[in-house]
């Protein structure tokens, strides 16, 4: 089955939000920051101590995105959050195409937005054809479902989580990873 595209805001919430996946043609904001951004996170977190994971295949995790554009993102969504949830921002950085942050999982208890930065990734998400995200889209992801994401070459991406308590409190970078910091 093919990932929809769905351009109506009112749309998505009645039929999408926490059922099945879409690239979100009604909002797709830019990280305008770009790689120096990106690589002053990592920088950030490393002199701070942070938790940042970083993956055997030249990947990196920041849990904690230090500039202004996470909180940004986290409330441009802060909509579809119930009162019961939190919500919070995510950086994914691949140096190579070959940089991969994790096997197929799920992520049980979260509904997921990645705003793709800079670079596309190849998607596979279950029951779905695979399917390319590409720079500047966004996609909708209920976390229940298996998903992998490989890049194609370097890129980053800003997955905003809106999640349960339960998983806000679990270690959701569990895995084939290297951790450093907190």
């Amino acid at each position: 089955m093919k990932i929809d595209t769905v351009d109506d805001k009112d749309l998505f919430k009645k039929e999408y939000f926490g059922a099945k996946p879409c690239k979100c043609k009604w909002w797709a904001p830019t990280t305008p920051q770009g790689w120096q951004s990106v690589l002053e996170n990592i920088e950030h977190s490393v002199k701070t101590n942070e938790k940042i994971v970083m993956t055997k295949t030249a990947g990196y995790i920041i849990t904690k995105p230090k500039h202004s554009w996470s909180s940004q993102l986290c409330d441009l969504y802060k909509e579809f959050k119930p009162d019961n949830q939190y919500i919070q921002a995510h950086l994914y950085v691949s140096l190579f195409g070959f940089s991969e942050l994790f096997n197929k999982h799920n992520d049980p208890d979260q509904n997921i937005f990645v705003v793709a930065g800079e670079g596309s990734a190849d998607w596979s998400i279950d029951g779905y054809d695979d399917f390319v995200l590409d720079e500047g889209e966004t996609l909708y992801l209920p976390g229940i479902l298996y998903h992998h994401a490989k890049s194609r070459g370097p890129r980053y991406s800003i997955s905003v989580v809106i999640e349960t308590e339960e998983s806000y409190n679990r270690d959701n970078t569990s895995g084939d990873l290297i951790k450093a910091g907190n």
